[in-house]
């Protein structure tokens, strides 16, 4: 099929078939006449209803679809002559294990294909059997529809971009998607074809085989309760957990109502038997336990593989990658891993952002200027209460000038947010930036940095900072990308910069800002599922980016 042989006339009007010929059928050798006029109508209808066709299937690709139907010339492209083609079989047979691609068959529509395949089987019983060009055609269109669909999600995603991704991708015109629906059709290659879209990172590769293992021997047959936590309103909270400890099978389906004894009694049962620290109290830990189902946990690996969808129009070979639910940071290069460190990353409420960016500079002993929101948040009551307890937190307050300011002579108390004045941190080992702050360019005023409070690093939970990212291997990366940087590059015009003088300036407790030639990518992610050895490795969603998209664009998936 070429698509630069464009007929000039296409959804043509055959007088011959009227609709009371269709009701009844028609012979098959005329089916196929009939049935593209048919497309022609199902087409009118998706375009006045934005996708929807007259059965109320919604088409994931409707203007792609009428438009490869207008260069495709008046031909069905699954069929002929009342006889559906082995491509047509070969795709829907992809539909029925797109699990294993982390997508959901009936998106696609796997279970109309279905269900018209048995149409079509019994309308074509007998030689002289007449056709019902309806049926054909909507066969037709449903697979062009799951074709271009699935070769758009598995190629861009299915999600809306996060924000990493929002101004780097762009998406492909249909004419690239067209050319992959001509080789399949061509070749019937199904496929081999779908999977030339796919990412070819190694992290992707490792979280589908995962996938596979885990699909092989999981229950998608039956949906679970889901838990918010944190939750807003408290007695619907307990109302729904009840219900999923008795989904579980914890508490007896005859029970009403539990009290607070016999709740927390049941909490202390799950938590003793799943190792989740015993309380009885319905917290972080049981809720991601409770969460933890088969059903949930496909759904998280569809939304992370789609992430690495997104990813792979945008990734360069060498950057840096800090994996926030993941509480870790690595070196990328060349598809390999250089270095790998712990990380701390912000709380739920003072979250660290998803974003791209570039290293500009490396600074040791830094000062750390406190941001306006924590001012806001943290440091104006306790001034209110007590001016000097800034000094006694090692914070310095500075006017506009530059100059120092008595905390004591100002009026705190007529300040309810931001104030005229700096808090400063002077550099030291007690900084809490520590002694090493890598800059990047970024509107959330975060950065990479050591810090004064390593023993969290211990914390197997390390979403505990104000939004910053706190690396425990600091030193090894300013040493990596040092030794990356260009040998025939200058600091302030005097000297070249390399590791002995970064250990000599640590070693003095000088304050040096080390600007980098080479820009280094960095790009701060949101992956709460990997593929390690061929098994699940699973993240707590931390900052509920996976519940939005599961709430808002994940359909449910229940296995037939």
């Amino acid at each position: 099929m070429q698509l630069n042989k464009i007929p000039i006339l296409i959804f043509i009007s055959l007088s011959l078939f009227s609709c009371s010929d269709w009701k009844k059928g028609v012979e098959p050798d005329r089916i196929n006449d009939a049935a593209f006029k048919q497309v022609g109508e199902f087409l009118k209808s998706v375009d006045t209803s934005g996708g929807i066709m007259d059965d109320s299937t919604f088409l994931g690709s409707s203007t792609w679809v009428k438009a490869y139907y207008k260069q495709a010339g008046a031909n069905l492209i699954w069929s002929e002559m009342a006889n559906s083609h082995s491509k047509a079989d070969t795709l829907i047979g992809f539909l029925s294990n797109a699990a294993y691609y982390g997508l959901i068959p009936n998106v696609y529509h796997l279970g109309q294909l279905s269900e018209i395949k048995k149409q079509i089987a019994a309308d074509s019983a007998g030689t002289g059997a007449r056709r019902d060009p309806s049926t054909w055609a909507k066969y037709d269109l449903l697979l062009t529809d799951a074709f271009l669909t699935i070769a758009r999600h598995l190629h861009e995603g299915q999600l809306p971009p996060d924000t990493i991704y929002n101004k780097l991708v762009k998406s492909k015109d249909s004419v690239y998607y067209y050319k992959f629906l001509n080789t399949a059709v061509s070749n019937g290659s199904m496929r081999s074809t779908f999977e030339k879209l796919e990412p070819s990172s190694e992290d992707y590769v490792l979280l589908k085989h995962a996938l596979r293992s885990f699909l092989d021997s999981a229950d998608l047959s039956r949906n679970y309760t889901y838990l918010i936590y944190p939750y807003k309103d408290s007695a619907q909270f307990i109302k729904t957990l009840i219900t999923r400890l008795k989904e579980g099978g914890w508490l007896n389906d005859e029970i009403k109502y539990a009290d607070s004894a016999l709740l927390a009694q049941t909490i202390l049962k799950v938590q003793a038997e799943n190792h989740l620290g015993r309380d009885g109290k319905p917290g972080r830990k049981l809720v991601d336990f409770l969460n933890k189902t088969d059903p949930e946990i496909f759904r998280k690996v569809a939304i992370n593989l789609d992430r690495h969808r997104q990813l792979q129009h945008i990734l360069p070979d060498h950057y840096i990658g800090v994996n926030l639910p993941g509480f870790y940071l690595f070196v990328r290069e060349q598809n390999r891993n250089r270095l790998c460190s712990k990380v701390v990353v912000g709380r739920p409420y003072t979250r660290t952002p998803l974003l791209s960016s570039v290293l500009s500079d490396i600074v040791t002993y830094p000062q750390w200027t406190i941001p306006r929101s924590i001012i806001a948040n943290e440091i104006l009551p306790k001034l209110r209460r007590d001016p000097g307890a800034l000094s006694r937190m090692g914070y310095m307050l500075l006017g506009n000038d530059g100059n120092i300011i008595d905390p004591y002579s100002v009026n705190w108390s007529k300040y309810s947010g931001s104030i005229p004045y700096r808090v400063v941190q002077g550099s030291g080992d007690n900084n809490a930036l520590g002694v090493l702050k890598f800059n990047f360019q970024n509107p959330y005023s975060v950065y990479l940095h050591d810090t004064n409070q390593r023993h969290l690093f211990n914390n197997e939970y390390r979403s505990l900072s104000h939004g910053c990212v706190r690396v425990q291997e600091w030193e090894k990366l300013a040493y990596y990308i040092l030794a990356k940087d260009s040998v025939n590059h200058r600091y302030n015009g005097g000297g070249y910069v390399r590791s002995d003088s970064l250990r000599t300036w640590l070693n003095r407790k000088e304050n040096h800002v080390i600007p980098l030639k080479s820009r280094m990518p960095l790009f701060l992610f949101y992956f709460t599922a990997e593929g390690k050895g061929g098994t699940l490795v699973l993240h707590e969603d931390i900052y509920r980016e996976d519940k939005i998209h599961r709430e808002g664009y994940l359909p449910v998936f229940v296995k037939k």
